[in-house]
């Protein structure tokens, strides 16, 4: 998924979302997103690679289900924003779904969040 990001193509990164079945609630977005349609996914990135985002995972883990068709990636990680001295961490937490559909893995379900303070 990062190595899609970089590409800074959201194209890219959409084709890896489902395009009929998806929940979305983005990290440094407050307004979760229900996307149903591969172009509301590609905008979605069109915005969020302005922000020239690196994403590293710190901790992790998988569970795989039905059979192994699906697995939940969670864990957490650090988002690099920004650009030069203006560029700034943020911890966050993740869990994706990924699903086998049409024999390519796709995410059906996404959710990231600002890791709150202690």
């Amino acid at each position: 998924w990062n190595d899609a990001l970089q590409t800074k193509d959201p194209k890219a990164v959409a084709r890896l979302y489902s395009a009929s079945n998806l929940s979305f609630l983005p990290t440094v977005f407050s307004t979760p997103r229900h996307i149903s349609a591969l172009p509301d996914t590609e905008k979605y990135f069109a915005a969020f690679v302005k922000m020239h985002p690196f994403g590293t995972i710190t901790d992790d883990s998988v569970q795989v289900f039905d059979n192994g068709n699906a697995y939940l990636h969670s864990g957490l990680y650090t988002f690099d924003l920004g650009e030069g001295e203006g560029r700034v961490s943020v911890d966050a937490r993740f869990s994706y779904l990924w699903r086998l559909e049409d024999g390519a893995w796709t995410i059906t379900h996404q959710h990231s969040s600002v890791v709150p303070a202690q």
